[in-house]
């Protein structure tokens, strides 16, 4: 798949914004996604800027 499931915004004052990219399956939950989204949670936590 091309397309990503999870979209990240660039942090702002401390702030990231994660969304869903699945417009097709109104952005249904799967495997997939949630594994992608707590990586991107986790790189967040890592993150000393946030």
């Amino acid at each position: 798949m091309s397309e990503e499931l999870v979209v990240a915004t660039t942090p702002v004052a401390r702030v990231r914004i994660l969304a869903f990219n699945r417009p097709a399956k109104r952005n249904a939950l799967s495997q997939k996604l949630i594994t992608i989204f707590l990586e991107h949670l986790q790189e967040a936590s890592r993150d000393n800027g946030m």
